[in-house]
């Protein structure tokens, strides 16, 4: 897998996101390959500053595969001051997002 940093558009340092923020703007659903597909709500600053894009397939959070029972769990489990890591397949290439931790 490709890892990368959380970066933005300008590929500069991104600040810490609220994992909890992002899951919520995310709009996940079901992908029939496995993993969620991410379909933005609202506006899509969060997810461009966490170096997500609409179309992007989440396949774990922390490691662990993302099922129906892990997104239902997510947004209690995911608190500011934690550091997220997050697999995600794009245009067929594996890449590795870690967001910094929210003080």
């Amino acid at each position: 897998p490709i890892s990368l940093p959380a970066t933005s558009a300008t590929g500069s340092a991104t600040p810490a996101i609220d994992p909890a923020s992002l899951l919520a703007q995310a709009g996940l659903s079901a992908n029939e390959g496995g993993g969620y597909t991410v379909n933005p709500r609202g506006d899509a600053g969060l997810l461009q500053a966490a170096g997500l894009q609409a179309g992007d397939v989440v396949e774990s959070v922390d490691g662990q595969d993302l099922t129906a029972e892990r997104v239902a769990a997510l947004q209690d489990e995911l608190a500011p001051g934690q550091a997220v890591t997050l697999t995600v397949r794009r245009d067929g290439q594996t890449r590795t997002i870690t967001l910094p931790a929210k003080p």
